[in-house]
């Protein structure tokens, strides 16, 4: 699942807010945030190619990818990236956040889907959960 807050409409209503989202998914999803200061960096854009290049790895894992831009992003959601990530408003940025809520890795250069699925099948619920799926 990919969640753009680039592209969020809610039907007239103001979009929640990014902390409420991620913390709605908390116990239910890993998730990726992936930060770029614009719409067309490089680095957005190699990101999303490895993300988008294995769906069913991302599915496999539970894992949800937001992407935020940030003249995209409300104050309220920049400001929850800064204190929350120690995100710089204008560096690029990649996060996995594991269903426990913690924060699993941090970058500021795009991760290949080796170095995220390898780190997530170490994690012991991840290996909990392939034996319930054996």
């Amino acid at each position: 699942m990919w969640i753009a807050l680039i592209m969020m409409v809610w039907a007239g209503q103001e979009a929640p807010s990014l902390q409420s989202r991620i913390e709605r998914m908390i116990w239910k999803n890993r998730i990726v945030l992936v930060y770029a200061p614009e719409e067309e960096s490089d680095l957005l854009r190699a990101q999303k190619d490895i993300l988008t290049s294995q769906p069913a790895e991302l599915t496999d894992r539970d894992i949800v990818v937001i992407e935020c831009v940030k003249d995209r992003l409300s104050m309220k959601d920049q400001g929850y990236l800064i204190r929350q990530f120690q995100s710089k408003p204008e560096a690029f940025g990649v996060w996995l956040i594991g269903k426990d809520g913690d924060l699993k890795l941090q970058s500021e250069h795009p991760v290949s889907m080796d170095k995220l699925m390898g780190l997530i099948d170490s994690m012991p619920m991840r290996r909990a959960e392939m034996k319930r799926h054996n």
